[in-house]
């Protein structure tokens, strides 16, 4: 008669075995995919993981995943690895503020910057940011840079979208 809910029992302790394995497995792979984007900067975002539940409101398995994304994004503008690990953190502070200021999720507010990075102009919207070829621009003439959007590379336009959504 105890067997049913000794069934119950080892069953719940089995699904929260599979649960506990799957959490190990993914911080794990999320480890190995910022050593493969960071390279010899990955120490940078593995001490900020340590820490980022209480400056972002992350996981440290969820940081890692959001800066390995955001870091692949940055690292084709020829930056050293430092500086993209060093952007990454503060683009994703970034997202917390904005996260916090739009009452939304961090998650949510990083992948709209992951976006904006890209040059996809919508989802950045929601939070007030505007990284068109025309906002582009502007940025530029303002900084004293009398170039034509067009004429700047990916590269470029995509460090200059990164810029925009700190500023």
């Amino acid at each position: 008669r105890a067997r049913g809910p000794l069934l119950a029992i080892t069953g719940s302790i089995g699904g929260l075995g599979a649960i506990a394995v799957k959490a190990a497995s993914d911080a794990e792979e999320s480890m190995n995919a910022v050593n493969v984007t960071f390279t010899d900067s990955a120490s940078t975002i593995n001490n900020f993981a340590s820490q980022a539940s209480e400056a972002v409101g992350l996981s440290a398995s969820a940081f890692r995943q959001l800066a390995t994304e955001t870091g692949a994004l940055l690292n084709r503008t020829g930056q050293s690895t430092q500086e993209v690990a060093d952007q990454t953190i503060i683009l994703t502070q970034r997202a917390a503020d904005l996260a916090s200021v739009f009452n939304t999720d961090v998650n949510l507010a990083m992948s709209a910057i992951n976006q904006a990075i890209r040059g996809e102009t919508e989802a950045i919207r929601r939070f007030g940011g505007d990284v068109t070829d025309a906002t582009l621009q502007t940025h530029l003439l303002a900084q004293g840079i009398d170039v034509s959007v067009t004429s700047l590379s990916q590269q470029e336009k995509t460090l200059l979208r990164a810029q925009l959504v700190l500023e």
